[in-house]
């Protein structure tokens, strides 16, 4: 009896929609940018552990490997910023056009 409750309790919870995903809208602006920059994370952390793995095994001096260190460090925060901004920018075009909405 108890597995049975446990495991309709289980298919219960699995059967749940959960919030987040009924909210975005795949093909809605901010659904696309927001799947583009997760590409982009995606993509950076690839390219961030390809970078490690080219020292790996090899004698290489500790300043070169810390100023690969700081340099995808700053690419990081470059890419952060720029996604940022990216989202801002879409969020003002839809207060711009909310707004053009009401006046009309």
């Amino acid at each position: 009896m108890r597995k049975l409750v446990l495991c309709l309790v289980s298919l219960f919870l699995l059967a749940m929609p959960t919030p987040g995903v009924a909210r975005t809208e795949p093909n809605s602006e901010a659904g696309i940018l927001k799947a583009r920059q997760k590409q982009e994370r995606q993509q950076f952390k690839q390219r961030k552990k390809f970078a490690k793995a080219q020292f790996k095994g090899q004698h290489v001096p500790k300043s070169i490997r810390r100023e690969q260190k700081h340099q995808l460090e700053r690419d990081w925060r470059t890419l952060r910023d720029r996604q940022k901004a990216e989202m801002q920018q879409m969020q003002d075009r839809r207060a711009v056009y909310k707004e053009s909405l009401r006046n009309q």
